[in-house]
């Protein structure tokens, strides 16, 4: 019985610790988002978290759901999602787990000059 309540008090030991590095790996990273965004791609990974640093205000920052509407800079797409309008723009917007979908997650500016002309925008991997 002892030998019992032993294996078991490792393996909660072992799924703990488990928990505790995977956290541990969840990484942030930054977009500088200027005229051009800096980077323009990234692979992050489920835990991680990406930060919207804006450069200069006002810019938008729009989520757009598929290479087309990204390509086009198209923030009148059916699924575009604004996450911040020029008017209530704030220095900063972090895209958490759970806001990315597995594969290419692409954002763009919602101003066409700084889409278009500038290349204020990232396609962002998640794998």
């Amino acid at each position: 019985m002892g030998g019992e309540r032993g294996g078991a008090l490792a393996a909660a030991l072992v799924v703990i610790v488990v928990a505790v590095a995977t956290i541990a790996e969840a990484k942030q990273y930054h977009v500088t988002w200027s005229i051009p965004s800096v980077p323009d791609y990234m692979d992050v990974t489920m835990d991680d978290t990406v930060l919207f640093v804006f450069d200069r205000l006002p810019m938008s920052l729009i989520q757009v759901y598929d290479k087309d509407s990204y390509d086009a800079c198209n923030k009148v797409s059916a699924r575009a999602k604004v996450l911040q309008t020029e008017t209530t723009a704030t220095p900063t917007v972090t895209i958490g787990p759970g806001n990315l979908t597995a594969g290419p997650n692409y954002f763009i500016d919602g101003n066409t000059n700084h889409c278009d002309v500038g290349g204020t925008k990232i396609q962002i991997n998640l794998n």
